[in-house]
């Protein structure tokens, strides 16, 4: 990749959920293509891409090129996206992609703290080499008292040297203060 690529970013939680295929049956992934073509097609060009079988392929694919480049991978867990399906955003859901020995060595990055399913997420980083966990996004969302537990949750089983903390903040500079200010008071 260009010098200045150094990570993938994964929004499949909010579009099919964690529970990615390890091992994604190509005809699944070629009509869910083909679905998404004709949906752009019908709609000026612009759909989003929600089906499960292409949705899993590309992350496969792209996790196996994670590893291959050793470049870390970020990818959204717990909350977020108003359009995702809570349930199927719980980081355990990765166990199987976690498991599989082609997958070792990837960087896997939870963002979110994987809220509200923090203890969760601190243990997959406790339990698993490849793992780590961000506090984006619960610093500045929750409540103050919500931001004291959903670190206090993580820190129970999450090696400190595993957890990353960064703001997520986008479009307005007061945020990226607002952020970084509140993460200090939390942490």
């Amino acid at each position: 990749p260009p010098a200045d690529v150094v990570a993938f970013k994964s929004v499949c939680c909010y579009r099919t959920g964690l529970d990615v295929d390890p091992e994604p049956p190509r005809a699944a992934a070629a009509e869910g293509l083909a679905a998404t073509l004709t949906a752009a097609a019908a709609n000026g060009g612009q759909a989003r891409v929600a089906h499960k079988g292409l949705v899993d392929f590309l992350v496969i694919h792209t996790l196996r090129a994670a590893v291959a480049l050793q470049l870390p991978v970020q990818i959204h867990t717990g909350f977020g996206d108003k359009d995702l399906d809570l349930r199927l955003s719980s980081p355990l859901h990765l166990r199987r992609v976690l498991e599989d020995p082609a997958f070792a060595a990837l960087k896997l990055v939870l963002l979110h703290a994987s809220y509200p399913f923090c203890r969760e997420a601190g243990y997959l980083a406790n339990v698993y080499a490849q793992v780590y966990l961000d506090l984006s996004l619960v610093v500045p969302m929750l409540s103050v008292q919500g931001m004291r537990e959903a670190v206090r949750q993580c820190l129970h089983l999450c090696p400190i040297a595993k957890l990353l903390f960064s703001t997520d903040a986008y479009a307005f500079p007061e945020r990226y203060y607002a952020t970084a200010k509140w993460g200090r008071q939390v942490l």
